[in-house]
């Protein structure tokens, strides 16, 4: 047979795959078509980006990682700006932020027509390292180079996040109010608006509470504004409090909560470190779990994992949610056997955080994962039958249908290649 009639089968074979891949949830299918041809495509043109992009659509982060990277080795039209802006994006997913910088310089740099969304990506990663100041020179970059509304909004909030970390939250709300005006139905615009509004209005960074009940009535206040997700008022209320009493654990577990949430990870982990090194262990286990939170965002994943490990160690009830969400920690590391078990033990232990419908779910796409294929059905029919609603599940389990069909197809068609 000669060769250019293989490479037409070949080509033929690919071409399915990827019209297969294009129809909504049916990306597996294609990965098993597009995995079965991959000793005979090194010279397609996309095979390793359109291969790519279906793995990051299932949840195989870490393969859609390598094959994005195999893309520019066999990227023959010279354009590699797709590959660079989707691998600094999955790098700061996956916290591998110092790699997620250096593919989002690589995007910029080549004058890519998401150079403004890159810049703000760039800054919001630059953020989680801490280094605020090069990512306030990323959003204002974005304010100069982009062309849509919604991008615009984003980067103003950030700005304004960046000047309220810093202290000048009049200038922060200048950002802010520029925010509002482009699209005031954002919740967390408001919600920063208002935050930044009640504390400059009221001056509670000015505040001075000399008693001990007025310490007690302002450390249930900044409780209340944690509530409201109020951050910045909560943490100046807090901070007033800690002078007054600097050795108790849960005055430093509320700081480094809401450090955490308004984007100062290395300030939270000072503040939880302090939080346990004043604890006499009835605590422990929520500052346990917070540092496990605060590792998901501004840590390592595997650091993650290790604090999550500490909370369920620790004596007492433990919560579903912890297990949950070690759960998607450990799926976002491409450990998917023990996210699963993870998800399971949140199903079989007490406790309601987490929507029970949520929890199959996330079983069934670790089953997937797996390639464990009739445990994914099962587990998707539950949370389906939990919540019919389930649009996730609902899409994930039509997506299944007919897959050993798939399977047995891809690796007849494969042999006859083969065979040519």
């Amino acid at each position: 047979m000669p060769f250019s009639k293989i490479k037409e089968e070949v080509s033929q074979f690919y071409s399915k795959a990827t019209k297969t891949g294009e129809i909504p949830g049916r990306e597996y299918h294609a990965i098993i078509m597009m995995r079965e041809i991959q000793p005979y495509v090194s010279d397609i043109d996309g095979y390793w980006f359109n291969y790519g992009f279906y793995l990051n659509n299932v949840g195989l982060v870490q393969e859609a990682i390598n094959a994005f990277i195999k893309s520019l080795e066999f990227n023959f039209a010279g354009i590699h700006w797709p590959a660079y802006a989707i691998l600094g994006k999955l790098y700061s997913e996956t916290n591998q932020r110092l790699e997620a910088d250096h593919w989002y310089d690589l995007t910029i740099k080549e004058n890519s027509p998401v150079a403004g969304t890159c810049w703000i990506l760039k800054g919001s990663n630059l953020s989680m390292l801490g280094d605020f100041e090069r990512a306030k020179e990323c959003y204002e970059n974005s304010l100069k180079d982009i062309s849509g509304e919604c991008d615009k909004d984003e980067a103003l909030f950030n700005l304004a996040n960046i000047c309220c970390i810093k202290g000048d939250y009049e200038r922060g709300l200048e950002f802010i109010k520029r925010s509002y005006s482009i699209d005031p139905e954002v919740k967390r615009t408001n919600r920063l608006l208002n935050d930044v509004e009640s504390l400059i209005n009221f001056e509670l960074k000015n505040q001075k509470f000399k008693t001990k009940d007025a310490v007690k009535s302002k450390f249930d206040l900044a409780d209340e504004y944690i509530k409201k997700e109020w951050y910045f008022c909560a943490l100046e209320t807090l901070r007033e409090y800690q002078k007054q009493i600097p050795k108790n654990p849960k005055i430093w577990e509320r700081m480094g909560v809401c450090m955490i949430n308004v984007g100062m990870g290395r300030e939270g982990r000072k503040a939880l470190n302090m939080a346990l090194e004043y604890s006499d262990g009835a605590e422990q286990k929520t500052i346990y779990s917070t540092m496990a939170e605060l590792c998901m965002d501004f840590g390592s994943l595997s650091e993650a994992d290790k604090w999550f490990e500490k909370t369920i160690l620790c004596q007492g009830f433990v919560e579903d949610w912890v297990f949950f969400r070690r759960g998607e920690c450990l799926a976002k590391m491409g450990k998917y056997i023990k996210a699963r078990e993870c998800f399971e033990q949140s199903i079989d232990c007490e406790g309601s955080w987490v929507n029970p419908d949520m929890k199959y779910l996330s079983v069934g796409l670790m089953f997937r994962n797996e390639e464990r294929f009739e445990d994914a059905v099962s587990a998707l029919r539950e949370a389906l039958r939990l919540n019919p609603k389930n649009e996730k599940a609902k899409e994930a389990l039509d997506g299944l249908s007919g897959i050993d069909k798939t399977i047995e197809y891809a690796k007849q068609e494969c042999e006859r290649i083969k065979s040519l």
